[in-house]
């Protein structure tokens, strides 16, 4: 406007009276001009110059909005896309239910761990194939790493073989468990690890009521599975509402250290210290002595002792003579 004003001809300023405003005024109108120009535009019949700029200016208006309304549209698409993927398993596990006539109370107890488990469930899946093994094992590091370290000898191994904590991460399997639902039971066989994530559990030793408890946070129980044959469960843990479990099975371990002779050795002593202390009787409950000797053992392996030395068995510690003796006159001669 003020180009065609310079020129000498009618502009929109004129048109619109705009030129005797305040500053703030006309910053609103030239504002309201460029974000919706009036139709028709308020353009003097011979000003090529402004039905230009007034017709890039609509044709720039409609791409931004375009570009933002198509946007806005596929992130609709996907989240119904998503959205009716979780309603079409709920009513296909619905309509199986109803034809298998299922009381009304077990109707609801399957709909709601179902509910439980889709809120839990990622509904977006990745191609593997994208990304590099090694990336995928440091994403498994961060998502279940923490769980891992609450194990003196897994904390050992991400210090001392980071690559093998990963792999050992990798093997972890999620378990998801209803409420009153049995993880274990005393006297079954146990071949795994037990991580608690989510959740609250109740855990009785020896099937007496006196020893109940709640676990409420990150616990891990029966590591001895791990590295001992017909290992029995001594306590029994269920779920008391809906819960997360991380499970690591001796076959997956021992396929893990494979790959690492350095590290294997160093589970195998600490395996074999782990085992004799475990058998020795104990007045402590079985759960406690397990988690008392997990890190008594660790202390005692020859990498943790090499890493993290004691300082009163450092040479600069050890007092080689009697204080008296120190003591006597440098003069002195035997």
């Amino acid at each position: 406007g003020s180009t065609v004003q310079a020129e000498g001809r009618e502009s929109w300023i004129d048109i619109a009276l705009a030129h005797d405003l305040d500053g703030a005024t006309q910053y609103i109108t030239s504002l309201r001009y460029v974000m919706n120009a009036p139709a028709p535009p308020l353009i003097a019949p011979d000003s090529v110059r402004e039905r230009l700029v007034d017709i890039m200016n609509n044709v720039f208006t409609l791409a931004v909005i375009g570009s933002a309304v198509s946007k806005i549209s596929g992130t609709l698409v996907e989240l119904r896309a998503m959205n009716e993927s979780r309603s079409r398993q709920r009513r296909e596990i619905r309509v199986y239910l109803s034809n298998q006539d299922a009381s009304f109370e077990l109707v609801s107890r399957i709909m709601k761990f179902v509910e439980y488990k889709l809120d839990k469930i990622s509904p977006v899946t990745f191609d593997s194939s994208l990304i590099s093994m090694t990336l995928q094992t440091e994403l498994y590091v961060s998502q279940r790493g923490q769980y891992m370290e609450l194990l003196p000898i897994c904390n050992l191994t991400k210090v001392l073989y980071p690559e093998t904590f990963a792999y050992i991460c990798a093997k972890l399997q999620k378990q998801v468990f209803e409420t009153k639902e049995k993880i274990f039971v005393m006297g079954a066989v146990a071949t795994s690890l037990y991580i608690t994530v989510t959740g609250k559990f109740i855990h009785v030793e020896a099937e007496d009521p006196k020893t109940e408890r709640l676990v409420t946070g990150n616990e891990w129980f029966d590591e001895l599975a791990l590295y001992g044959e017909g290992v029995i469960h001594h306590a029994t843990l269920s779920a008391r509402t809906f819960s997360e479990v991380l499970t690591l099975d001796q076959e997956d371990l021992i396929e893990t250290l494979r790959s690492s002779p350095h590290c294997a050795s160093m589970f195998c002593d600490y395996a074999k210290a782990f085992i004799d202390n475990m058998r020795k009787p104990s007045t402590k409950s079985r759960h406690k002595q397990e988690l008392d000797e997990a890190e008594h053992c660790c202390r005692l392996t020859k990498e943790y002792q090499e890493l993290y030395p004691d300082p009163k068995t450092r040479l600069k510690n050890i007092r080689l003579f009697p204080k008296d003796l120190e003591e006597v006159d440098e003069t002195f001669e035997l």
